[in-house]
């Protein structure tokens, strides 16, 4: 279970979904069961939304590391 780390909530965190939705995915975010992002994921957009506080981030790494 994802935990924000803006607020701490587990219970609120739900997916960001990209792509064109059909109609299980609509049902799904009317359901609060996962947020629509768009039809275009672009590098380091948000993968995950908190409905406790609202935050959105993503946990993938988008910088090249140097070393």
């Amino acid at each position: 279970m994802r935990k924000c780390p803006k607020c701490g909530s587990s219970k609120s965190v739900i997916k960001i979904v990209y792509g064109y939705p059909g109609v299980e995915l609509a049902e799904d975010e009317r359901e609060g069961k996962l947020v629509l992002g768009g039809c275009c994921e672009e590098l380091g957009a948000p993968q995950w939304h908190c409905k406790e506080c609202q935050h959105e981030w993503n946990t993938l790494r988008t910088q090249p590391e140097y070393h």
